[in-house]
């Protein structure tokens, strides 16, 4: 539709959680003795961060002159690494000092020690242009690469530690990889008498399952 967005998702909900903890004080009565002990309380919310590719599409259509220009903003995301929450790392550090003034907290502690609240390192790539095609051309849209290099080592433990013979007795493997996202875009004004083509034929077959017969022109 003429001056309306379309936006294309193939994302993958990456789900974490964004925990915050709290520490009861233990209630002491009569000669000090505990009534209520402490107590930990945890709150999770869950969050989602989308990894994959979106493709955001705005077209403006000019019957007169046949053209179409279109806003196009592609989105790559990925996944890097998880790094800890630093803010959960010192409330959780103040609840275990709190905890351990109280005999009763020894259980709690042991537990809090092992949680621990990972947060996704999301790596983004886009791109942002307005491009100007006649209908039925196609459009190439390059340019969003990601390299990596990986390095593993091997070799005989304590062999490869010798001084000037060390090397022979290790390996290196150097792994090198190029990513490039190409998208392929074929903007056609679609008019109230058009046909299908035997282009469009082809890519119905292919990639529809509805048993309804195609009639190109």
């Amino acid at each position: 539709m003429n001056n309306q967005q379309a936006v294309l998702s193939f994302t993958d909900a990456l789900v974490y959680f964004n925990v915050k903890i709290s520490v009861t004080d233990a209630v002491l009565g009569a000669n000090n003795q505990i009534v209520t002990p402490a107590g930990v309380n945890v709150s999770s919310t869950q969050q989602t961060a989308p990894v994959g590719v979106a493709l955001s599409l705005q077209p403006v259509v000019d019957s007169k002159t046949d053209e179409i220009t279109l806003g196009i903003h592609p989105t790559l995301t990925n996944l890097v690494k998880y790094v800890n929450d630093p803010g959960f790392e010192i409330s959780k550090a103040q609840a275990i000092a709190q905890l351990a003034t109280s005999s009763a907290g020894a259980s709690a502690i042991s537990s809090l020690q092992s949680v621990n609240s990972p947060i996704p390192e999301i790596e983004t790539r886009e791109l942002d242009s307005i491009v100007k095609i006649k209908s039925g051309q196609a459009l190439v849209i390059g340019g969003l690469m990601q390299n990596s290099s990986n390095n593993t080592d091997a070799g005989i433990p304590g062999a490869e530690a010798l001084p000037l013979f060390g090397r022979l007795f290790q390996s290196v493997n150097k792994t090198n990889t190029k990513q490039e996202l190409v998208i392929f875009l074929r903007a056609t004004i679609v008019g109230p008498s058009t046909k299908p083509t035997l282009r469009d034929k082809v890519l119905y077959d292919k990639f529809s399952d509805d048993p309804r017969p195609l009639n190109p022109q």
